[in-house]
């Protein structure tokens, strides 16, 4: 894989007392050149079937044509297969100079005659797959997909507005249907880079949550959006196939094996003919259109990838399973991360810092990647139940009968919601509790019934959004723990309105009180054990 990295342009340097900086492609272009060097292009080698990944050159360029870059693939290519390793692919993001240098290396990026390989420079017989990378080619999709604001398929819209409708609504309650929808996912145009943000606006939660709206609450606004939700969905799912990392995740996201890589196929077949469906306004295929990177280039990914995979799967020596994460650029991109963290403050270094840190990253390899980088770090996650010890409880000359009221304001949206949130305290409480009374109270009142452990609350009321969210791993809220998550939320809104920490703690505590001497019990024996 390669990419380039920008640099500073020329330096002086006093260790050999001359100035440096200018263009170096080594024998690419014997000859000197007068051009200062913006870029370093790296070339890296990964292991698609074992844990390593090592950067083997890169050159000092100035915006290079296609026609030496794609000597310079040819070249490395070579080195490599003389050294021992087998090259199944080349992996780059989706620029015009890389789709330039795909066709001048023997590919076609065309929606006719599309071609995913080329030629093996050294054996002829063999073929070397082409690979955009996932991530570039999503904020690709995102960006077209949101600057069009509607696209069609089989005449059917696909509509951008439905996403920010859905902020919209999501605002007004300063509650989330379990998404991560932002204000910055919306105004897309201030944060182009951000592969995070595309793939977050693009996600099943998102669908997920507009499915809720149009469905279960039937907000007008929302209605027709099922293309859209589609939509959403299978660019998800492809998302998740083409960035599969862990051996024991599950869906979309688990790796390739034999036992699944037919049905993965033929999920990725009838992927491909869907892409090449979508159309514009005017009736155009995307395919066609001047924003057709993103739609070509995934087509041409789908095809370079399960053939990689059918190769490594039924070999000579088959590999257990290939994790497509191997076939993206997070792998540059970490690298890089890691130069520039090593300038400290100076994350746009020169031709030498650049050289200086390179040196020091392959002789100590000590150095992270920021975690503001655009990628996501795979860093061992701690789960720690945290407890808050009890502040003082002061008194309070305030009238009750007020925050009573607000206990019971009726929100429909609101409930769903922290319905939801209920169902996710009730989790993680169990996970660390270790009272065997507790663990009976917080437990579904359901189960106790014999009912199966799908089922929801007795009313069912505010249980939809939870039910349109399971996949067979929620817990169910009981409505003990549902009340307390929404008494708890009540007091929580009267944060903005400057009360001190103090103050809310002797709320909080004083709103309890009210809602056990008032409420009805649900639970008999979580009521015996708390005030008994």
């Amino acid at each position: 894989m390669f990419d380039a990295m920008a640099l500073k342009k020329v330096v002086y340097d006093p260790k050999n007392g001359n100035y440096g900086g200018f263009v170096d492609c080594s024998n690419i272009l014997p000859s000197e050149s007068d051009s200062l060097a913006t870029e370093a292009l790296v070339f890296m080698a990964v292991g698609l079937t074992s844990n390593w990944k090592f950067p083997v050159a890169y050159y000092l360029v100035d915006h290079q044509p296609g026609a030496i870059q794609a000597e310079m693939v040819r070249q490395l290519i070579s080195i490599l297969t003389e050294a021992g390793l087998v090259v199944h692919g080349v992996v780059c993001d989706g620029s015009y100079a890389n789709q330039n240098t795909s066709s001048l290396l023997g590919c076609s990026v065309t929606p006719t005659g599309l071609k995913h390989f080329f030629p093996h420079p050294k054996n002829p017989n063999e073929k070397v797959y082409f690979i955009f990378d996932t991530c570039h080619l999503i904020k690709l999709i995102r960006n077209c997909f949101a600057t069009y604001g509607t696209i069609y398929h089989q005449e059917k819209q696909i509509m951008w507005s439905y996403i920010e409708k859905l902020h919209e609504v999501q605002q007004k309650d300063n509650l989330n249907l379990a998404n991560k929808v932002r204000a910055k996912h919306v105004l897309w145009q201030q944060h182009k880079m951000n592969v995070k943000l595309a793939v977050q606006a693009l996600s099943s939660s998102v669908a997920d949550a507009i499915d809720f709206l149009r469905d279960d609450l039937h907000l007008p606004q929302f209605s027709g959006s099922d293309k859209t939700t589609e939509f959403i969905r299978i660019v998800d799912k492809l998302f998740d196939f083409m960035n599969s990392r862990s051996p024991h995740a599950k869906g979309y996201k688990q790796p390739i094996r034999l036992t699944n890589l037919t049905g993965r196929k033929k999920w990725l077949m009838e992927t491909k003919e869907y892409l090449g469906e979508l159309k514009d306004a005017t009736g155009q295929p995307l395919t066609k259109c001047r924003r057709k990177t993103a739609w070509v280039g995934f087509m041409m990914t789908i095809k370079s990838v399960t053939e990689i995979c059918h190769n490594l799967l039924s070999n000579s020596q088959p590999a257990y399973y290939v994790c497509t994460f191997k076939m993206s650029q997070d792998h540059l991109e970490s690298f890089f991360s890691r130069i520039q963290r090593r300038g400290g403050w100076n994350n746009n270094p020169n031709c030498l810092q650049f050289k200086w840190a390179l040196r020091a990253i392959l002789q100590k390899n000590s150095i992270m990647p920021s975690k503001s980088a655009n990628i996501s770090i795979d860093e061992p996650e701690n789960a720690l139940f945290i407890q808050r010890k009890p502040a003082s409880v002061r008194k309070v000359n305030e009238s009750m009968q007020k925050f009573a009221n607000l206990l019971h304001e009726p929100s429909e949206f609101h409930d769903h919601i922290l319905h939801y949130i209920a169902g996710y305290v009730s989790k993680h409480v169990m996970e660390h509790c270790k009272c065997t009374k507790c663990c009976i109270a917080l437990h579904n009142q359901n189960a106790h019934d014999g009912v199966n452990d799908h089922s929801y609350c007795a009313d069912g009321t505010h249980a939809c959004f939870t039910k349109t969210k399971d996949r067979g791993g929620l817990r169910k809220a009981r409505d003990d723990v549902f009340k307390i998550v929404k008494t708890t939320d009540n007091v929580f809104r009267w944060v903005p309105l400057g009360i001190t920490y103090q103050y809310f703690n002797s709320k909080l505590f004083h709103s309890f009180l009210i809602f056990a001497n008032t409420a009805e019990p649900c639970n008999e024996l979580l009521c015996q054990w708390l005030w008994g």
